[in-house]
C-alpha cells in the first residue's frame, strides 16, 4: 500500500471514504506471472499466451551466463523480488491476422468457426516458423504462409481448416523448441508447462502444447493479469497471506496431457528442418 487517494480526487469520483493505492506487480505480464499456479518446488515453467507468447520460469535470483545470452533470454523483476526469466515469441497473432485476411476476402468466419473446422480437419503436416521476420508485420497472413512453405519445399494448405492447422501445431512445435533450450539454460527437465492468459480458450493449442512438448499443460486462468492483480491487492490488504495461498485460489484449470508421443515427435523433427 502505497497511500491514498487525494481528497479532491475521492470527491470528484463520490467516494465516502480514501481509497487506498496499491502498486501491483509492475505490469500486465509480471500480474498475469502472480496468476500462474506454479507450486514450490516444482519444476515448471510458463506461457503467458496470447496475441504474443512470453514464455520463460520464474527463478529466485537472475539468471546471466553465456546460454542465456546467446538465446535471448531476459531476466525481469517479478513479484516479491522473483525473476521473470523469459523470452518473447510470437503467439495467436498468426490466427489473428489470418483471421482478418480470410474476411477481407468474403469469410467471416469467427474463432468458434475456426474450431468447429478443426474437429474434422486433417493436418497437412506442413510447418512455419513462427518467428519468421515475414510473420510479424499485418497484412496478408495466408499469402505469406504459402511463400515461406515454397521456399522450404513444403506442400500448400488446401483448406482454411489445414491454414488454421499449419499455424497452430506450427506454434507448440515453437513452444518445444524453446521449453528445450529453456531446460538446457537451466539444467534440469521442466515436468510441468501453465500456459496463462487468453490464449488458454483455444483447447486445440493447449492440446496441442502438451502433445508436442510431451509435458502435463494447466490451462488457465484466462484472465490472468487481472486476477494476479487482485491477488496483490489483497495481499497487500492482509486478506490473503502470500502468493503460495494466492495461487491456491485460481479457480479450476484445465489439464492436457501428451498424446501419440511419436506422431508428435516426427512431427517436430520435420519442423526442425524447416525452422
Amino acid at each position: 500500500v502505497t497511500g491514498k487517494l487525494l481528497p479532491e480526487i475521492v470527491e470528484e469520483l463520490g467516494f465516502d471514504k480514501p481509497i487506498d493505492v496499491i502498486a501491483c506487480a509492475s505490469h500486465d505480464t509480471a500480474s498475469a506471472v502472480v496468476a500462474a499456479p506454479i507450486e514450490k518446488g516444482e519444476k515448471s515453467c510458463y506461457i503467458s499466451c496470447g496475441t504474443w507468447s512470453l514464455l520463460g520460469a520464474e527463478l529466485d535470483e537472475p539468471l546471466i551466463n553465456e546460454k542465456s545470452f546467446s538465446e535471448n533470454f531476459t531476466n525481469e523483476g517479478g513479484y516479491e523480488g522473483t525473476i521473470r526469466f523469459l523470452k518473447n515469441i510470437s503467439g495467436l497473432w498468426l490466427l489473428q491476422e489470418t483471421r482478418r485476411q480470410w474476411i477481407r476476402e468474403g469469410s467471416d468466419i469467427s474463432f468458434k468457426d475456426i474450431d468447429k473446422m478443426l474437429e474434422t480437419e486433417t493436418s497437412a503436416n506442413v510447418y512455419i516458423n513462427p518467428d519468421d521476420d515475414s510473420f510479424v508485420a499485418p497484412g496478408n497472413m495466408p499469402k505469406r504462409m504459402e511463400e515461406f512453405l515454397i521456399s522450404k519445399g513444403q506442400d500448400i494448405p488446401k483448406t482454411k481448416g489445414q491454414q488454421a492447422l499449419c499455424i497452430l501445431e506450427s506454434l507448440a512445435l515453437t513452444y518445444r523448441f524453446y521449453i528445450e533450450n529453456l531446460e538446457k539454460i537451466l539444467g534440469h527437465t521442466i515436468d510441468t508447462v501453465h500456459l496463462i492468459g487468453g490464449g488458454t480458450k483455444d483447447e486445440n493449442l493447449c492440446r496441442f502444447t502438451a502433445c508436442a512438448t510431451g509435458k502435463k499443460v494447466t490451462a488457465g486462468p484466462i484472465e490472468a493479469t487481472a486476477l494476479g492483480n487482485i491477488a496483490v491487492q489483497l495481499i497487500a490488504k492482509g486478506e490473503i497471506k502470500d502468493l503460495d495461498e494466492a495461487r491456491k485460489y485460481l479457480g479450476d484449470l484445465k489439464i492436457y496431457m501428451p498424446e501419440d508421443t511419436d506422431k508428435w515427435n516426427k512431427k517436430y523433427a520435420d519442423y526442425m528442418k524447416v525452422r
